[in-house]
């Protein structure tokens, strides 16, 4: 694979796009990506077009390994050369196996990752050899080995795949691949169990959700690290009382530091501090809690966290300005050219010596583990028709949280339709720019924005959002009021309608696996999770429920990739940049 990639140019600084689903083909894609000694950008099949033709040609990819299956314009819009492993594998097979001879070191780029912008242009975060090494070698926060099996079910695009795929082969370990990109918290359960996981990253809403509804299948983890945002106390504790000898991490850090910054971890039950501290930083790194001018506060004043050492990023692809704001000069070291990582998150130092997490300095947020700018999101929908002024805030807590969308339109009408822009119009327009977790599900039009004294919006005196102005149909069966019921407690809301839209009533990935677990427990069929993405309203989902043969389905499709399957990755010791 690697020297099939040589003959099209790939080296080293060379951006290599992977539009795959996961699979194994996807891990020998990236390592075939890193032997060549190129970097890969991870692409989610999940994301809008006009959102992966931006990422392709943001981070200069010259070669796209896709799936050519999935219907992406973005693949003919792009200069880049397509390959598919599929039709490829001829050629590929034919190559020198030998591993090509390519100089790497530690500071060369290993992927470019992109998070949420302020501006509404993502940012791509350039991360080198050096931290993801420093992720999983010598880690003081899990161990990782042999007899570790690690579960991959993050994104590819999500950076806690870093710590699933290179915690496992970089330290001898297995890898066990949830194929499917939309799992029922079924298949989940299935997979950990069916290939013995030892340890899993899960985002803090779907460890929130495992440990109230599938408790059983997470009980034989040896080490469980959660994050991405705010962990529960409670359920972390009831977790470690129920499970055998296990270590619970509560996972802290932004991509720009290389998946975590610092971890909190504890094994007492009875231990368990609420809130949940994030700990202490991880092995080669170094933080600060500053104050505005970048002095260093006494312990308990709460100040800005930054963060430096062997996990910082480069910075940010083809935007200088934006890295000089974030990656600032670290006035405490004296080695030239060392940096800190603005996080502009709010933290203080506990007495017992682990930060304590208290928020945002800015209006950046995190729904269902992903880093959101809140004025990405703004910059976007000014620039659609009738729309004269905007915010957009998070609601709610943990797994609950939802974006609302306040608009002050400008009430002017489409001259080819007659009809004024609206929630519907706009909210096509950002779903064809965003991903799917930036799209407001509630919106409201306002004659103006509540400003406080000094001009500024006044984001406490924005009214709640109240329901979905959609024509109301009610259920005509007795299994549609089954699934009305269901809907209605797992969305907080009253009387859905049978042809509601589930995203419009708040729904979103984890909820979409709370209803399925209960459909399944209800009716005992197994509704794949797509489905719901695919025909999202309660008279859909009865038609499939009706069709479905009432038995239990069992895992299939599990995969592990085990040390043996790549032979290139036993050397002694980790080397100081992956696999080459």
């Amino acid at each position: 694979m690697a020297n099939y990639l040589r003959n099209f140019g790939v080296a080293p600084e060379v951006s290599v796009g992977i539009l795959l689903q996961r699979s194994i083909e996807t891990i020998v894609a990236i390592l075939g990506i890193l032997k060549a000694g190129a970097a890969y950008v991870p692409l989610d099949p999940d994301y809008p077009d006009e959102h992966l033709h931006f990422l392709i040609s943001d981070a200069n990819v010259r070669v796209l390994i896709a799936d050519l299956h999935l219907d992406k314009p973005a693949l003919q819009r792009s200069q880049a050369m397509v390959l598919s492993l599929n039709l490829e594998s001829d050629a590929i097979q034919q190559q020198n196996a030998t591993a090509p001879a390519v100089p790497l070191s530690p500071e060369n780029l290993a992927y470019v990752m992109y998070t949420s912008g302020s501006t509404g242009i993502p940012k791509g975060v350039a991360v080198t050899h050096r931290g993801v090494v420093r992720l999983v070698h010598h880690a003081n926060y899990v161990h990782f080995g042999p007899e570790e099996v690690l579960l991959h079910v993050a994104p590819l695009a999500f950076d806690a795949s870093t710590f699933e795929i290179w915690g496992s082969l970089l330290n001898g370990g297995k890898l066990a691949i949830l194929p499917s990109e939309h799992p029922s918290l079924n298949e989940v359960a299935a997979t950990i169990q069916s290939c013995g996981v030892t340890t899993a990253f899960l985002t803090a809403g779907l460890f929130h959700l495992i440990a109230d509804r599938s408790m059983p299948a997470i009980l034989t983890m040896r080490q469980l690290v959660a994050g991405g945002d705010v962990v529960s106390a409670s359920h972390a504790q009831r977790f470690l009382a129920t499970a055998d000898r296990a270590t619970f991490v509560n996972g802290y850090g932004p991509t720009e530091n290389t998946t975590f910054t610092a971890c909190y971890k504890v094994q007492d039950p009875s231990a368990v501090p609420a809130p949940l501290p994030i700990g202490k930083p991880l092995n080669q790194t170094q933080v600060y809690v500053l104050d505005p001018q970048m002095q260093l506060l006494p312990a308990s004043a709460i100040g800005e966290l930054y963060a430096g050492g062997s996990g910082l990023a480069r910075g940010y692809v083809g935007q200088p300005r934006l890295t000089a704001e974030n990656f600032v000069p670290n006035p405490f070291s004296s080695i030239p050219g060392t940096r800190l990582y603005r996080t502009g998150d709010l933290v203080r130092y506990r007495a017992d010596g682990n930060l304590e997490f208290l928020g945002r300095a800015d209006h950046q947020v995190k729904v269902r583990g992903h880093r959101i700018e809140l004025g990405g999101i703004e910059a976007v929908l000014r620039q659609q028709e009738g729309v004269q002024d905007c915010v957009v805030v998070v609601r709610g807590e943990g797994s609950d949280k939802r974006l609302i969308a306040y608009v002050v339109p400008d009430f002017v009408q489409d001259v080819a339709t007659g009809k004024r822009p609206g929630r519907e119009s706009w909210q096509a327009a950002l779903k064809r720019r965003l991903p799917e977790f930036m799209v407001p599900v509630a919106w409201i039009e306002l004659e103006r924005l509540p400003l406080t004294p000094n001009g500024k919006i006044d984001r406490k005196a924005l009214p709640e959002p109240g329901g979905i102005e959609t024509e109301y149909v009610a259920p005509r069966t007795p299994l549609e009021e089954t699934l009305v019921a269901i809907w209605a407690e797992v969305l907080k809301v009253e009387n859905p309608g049978i042809r509601d839209n589930f995203f419009d009533l708040g729904g979103h990935s984890l909820l979409a696996m709370q209803v399925i677990s209960r459909v399944r427990e209800t009716f005992h069929v197994d509704v794949p999770v797509r489905h719901l993405f695919e025909a999202p309203t309660i008279e859909n989902l009865s038609k499939c429920v009706s069709s479905l043969p009432r038995v239990a389905s069992q895992a299939s499709g599990l995969q592990a990739i085990s040390r043996e399957a790549y032979q290139s990755l036993e050397p002694d010791e980790v080397p100081e940049v992956l696999p080459n």
